[in-house]
């Protein structure tokens, strides 16, 4: 990918830069994005947006936007075991591009991120990414990999679709690229694609030097001091600890993430896994009480997300570990 095109300020603009080239490109309208999916708050990136609480009053959005099941392994919509998994999320997303009868027009470009955050820190199957790429390549669709959260270090790598080798088409960028949060926003994208005349995409804040030093200096920051290492290795032990606290607990249903992008999932019990978000809000309002601030998110607002710095320290990270650990037990302990 060697074309970069420096958008307006926020993620959300991004996400519009890319649908707008991928249209551009196609000759084509439709799109299609998955359950679970968060993209911003704009109304076209909205419309990509699966949650009704995000949507619901601003309806309706853009037309033609399709959702499909992500690989979400712990609420499988297919009822599947890991043991069992055919992939057939994968094979879902290719029925509704390949049958002319689907519903669903030949899209402009399939929207995904290669590990959901908004969604509940969903890490899909490692056969998912490259499956959606192997759908858009066969049938001339333009694959879309949104990086706004999960991009610059956070899970390990410095891009997270790289944990499975696979190259999209066009990248959306954000967040960490402004270094320490100045406006910046991007879309990386294959030089073929760069056929849109001046004017197509404009906008007044693009230029914004002090965000451009700022982003610049910070990336030279992670590559110099490893900080993708750094998460993929610090985020591995608190996953190791949050994994043994999942086995103490009755109320947490799965722990998962990669690098230093980590989900807790609370439920009412471990057989029927219904969600309990009363739980996750009781749980980080303990934590805020001593100290560590935590988000919630997931379909039903019932995951604790854990994004902290990615210069955090082993220690700190002990440390904020042990808070939600004691936040969690006292819960259970105490009474729900």
């Amino acid at each position: 990918l060697c074309k970069i095109f420096f958008g307006a300020p926020t993620g959300s603009d991004a996400v519009e830069a890319a649908v707008k080239l991928a249209k551009y490109n196609s000759g084509r309208y439709p799109m299609i994005a998955f359950e679970g999916a968060y993209h911003g708050m704009t109304a076209g990136a909205l419309s990509l947006c699966s949650g009704a609480p995000f949507k619901g009053d601003f309806l309706p959005l853009l037309p033609e936007v399709h959702f499909v099941p992500y690989s979400y392994c712990y609420r499988c919509p297919f009822n599947r075991e890991p043991t069992s998994c055919d992939l057939e999320c994968g094979k879902f997303l290719e029925h509704v591009v390949e049958d002319s009868h689907s519903g669903v027009g030949k899209p402009a470009a399939i929207l995904v991120e290669a590990i959901q955050g908004e969604g509940g820190s969903i890490v899909p199957d490692d056969r998912f990414i490259p499956k959606v790429r192997e759908i858009c390549t066969k049938y001339g669709i333009l694959m879309i990999v949104d990086e706004i959260q999960a991009g610059f270090c956070r899970t390990g790598k410095m891009f997270s679709f790289e944990h499975t080798g696979t190259v999209p088409d066009i990248v959306t960028m954000s967040k960490a690229l402004g270094g320490v949060g100045f406006p910046i926003s991007a879309v990386a994208y294959r030089e073929e694609l760069d056929t849109w005349p001046p004017g197509k995409h404009i906008g007044t804040f693009r230029g914004n030097m002090i965000a451009y030093a700022g982003g610049a200096a910070a990336i030279q920051f992670m590559q110099q001091h490893g900080l993708a290492d750094h998460a993929m290795r610090l985020g591995n032990l608190v996953l190791d600890w949050l994994k043994q606290l999942e086995g103490d607990s009755e109320i947490i249903g799965e722990t998962r993430g990669k690098g230093l992008m980590l989900g807790v999932e609370f439920v009412k019990d471990k057989v029927s896994k219904e969600p309990a978000p009363e739980l996750a809000a009781q749980v980080r309002t303990l934590c805020h009480k001593r100290g560590v601030l935590i988000e919630i998110g997931g379909h039903y607002f019932n995951v604790a997300r854990f994004l902290p710095p990615l210069v955090l320290t082993e220690e700190l990270a002990r440390k904020g570990f042990d808070i939600f650990a004691e936040s969690v037990r006292e819960l259970e302990k105490t009474g729900r």
